[in-house]
C-alpha cells in the first residue's frame, strides 16, 4: 500500500517535466530549419513602367554555380558566429537559389507591368536566366555575392533583344545585437534586389525598342533630311545607346534626324565610351 502511493505521486511530478523537454525539442527544431527568403519587388524611380503591354515568358533559371555545398544546392555559406535564432554552421535555403531568383525576376516585372508567362506560352520576348554566384557567409562581417547571366529574346524574329552578367558583392558588420533569421533573409534580399533591379534598367530599352510597332505606311521623310550615323569599334560586338534607347550591336549603320545626340557604347569587361556626336545632313 505504501509503495503504490509512491508510484502514484513520481508520476504526478514527472509528467510536468516531460512536457517542458518535449516543448524545448519543438522549439529547437523550428529554429534550426532551412531559411525563407521572403522577396517582395519595391517601386525604383530609375525604372520606368512600361506603357505598351509586353509579354515575357518566363523560363526556369538554371543553377551554374562551380561549387555546391549540397547536392541539391541549398546550401549558400558558412555560419561562424551565433545567430539568436539559428543553429547549425550551414546556411541553408527553404529553396534552392535558382527558384529564389526567378521568383524575384518574376515579382519585379509584373510590377512594371509586364505580362508575366509560362516558358511554353506564346509572347513578345524569352527571358532566360542563370545564376552565376549565390552565397552569403555569416561571421565577423557578413560577405555576399550574387551574380546572375539573363539573356532576352526577341520571339518573333528570335534575334536577342539584350543580354548581359549583373553581379552584387559586399560585406556588413550586423552590430551589436548580432544576426537573426529575418535579418538574414533580408540581407538576402537587398543584394539579390540590387541585381535584379539592375538588369531591368538596362534592358528596359532593348526591350521597349524592339517591342515598339512597326511604322505605319507613311512614306519616308526625304533625303534631304536624313543624316547618317555609322558606329565601329574594336573589338567588336559592343551595345550601342542613343540617349537611354539601345540601336543594336556594332558595327552599325543608323539612319536619322541630323542633330546633336548622347552616343554611349558599352561593352563587359570594358569602361562605357560617351560622347556627343553631330549628325548632318
Amino acid at each position: 500500500m505504501t509503495t503504490t502511493r509512491f508510484t502514484a505521486i513520481l508520476s504526478r511530478k514527472a509528467r510536468p517535466l516531460l512536457l517542458s523537454l518535449f516543448a524545448i525539442a519543438v522549439i529547437l527544431t523550428g529554429c534550426a530549419g532551412p531559411l525563407d527568403v521572403a522577396y517582395n519587388a519595391k517601386p525604383d524611380p530609375d525604372i520606368i513602367k512600361i506603357k505598351e503591354p509586353v509579354s515575357v515568358a518566363l523560363s526556369p533559371f538554371i543553377d551554374s554555380r562551380p561549387v555546391k555545398a549540397e547536392t541539391d544546392g541549398r546550401n549558400i555559406g558558412k555560419v561562424s558566429v551565433t545567430v539568436s535564432d539559428m543553429f547549425g554552421n550551414n546556411l541553408i535555403l527553404a529553396e534552392d537559389p535558382a527558384s529564389i531568383v526567378q521568383n524575384a525576376f518574376l515579382k519585379e516585372l509584373l510590377a512594371l507591368g509586364y505580362d508575366v508567362k509560362t516558358a511554353d506560352a506564346a509572347a513578345d520576348f524569352t527571358l532566360t536566366g542563370e545564376v552565376l554566384a549565390f552565397r552569403l557567409d555569416i561571421g565577423g562581417r557578413d560577405e555576399i555575392e550574387v551574380s546572375i547571366k539573363t539573356v532576352f529574346t526577341d520571339r518573333k524574329t528570335g534575334a536577342l533583344a539584350w543580354s548581359g552578367v549583373e553581379s552584387f558583392k559586399g560585406d556588413r558588420f550586423a552590430g551589436v545585437m548580432g544576426n537573426s533569421r529575418k535579418s538574414i533573409s533580408d540581407y538576402i534580399t537587398a543584394s539579390l534586389s540590387t541585381v535584379v533591379k539592375k538588369t531591368l534598367r538596362e534592358a528596359g530599352p532593348g526591350l521597349a525598342r524592339a517591342s515598339a510597332p512597326a511604322p505605319a505606311t507613311a512614306p519616308p521623310p526625304p533625303a534631304s533630311l536624313q543624316g547618317r550615323l555609322v558606329v565601329r569599334t574594336a573589338p567588336e560586338k559592343a551595345k550601342v545607346y542613343i540617349g537611354d534607347v539601345y540601336y543594336g550591336l556594332t558595327p552599325t549603320t543608323i539612319e536619322m534626324e541630323p542633330g546633336i545626340y548622347e552616343l554611349t557604347i558599352r561593352l563587359t569587361g570594358y569602361k562605357n565610351a560617351k560622347e556627343k556626336v553631330s549628325v548632318r545632313k
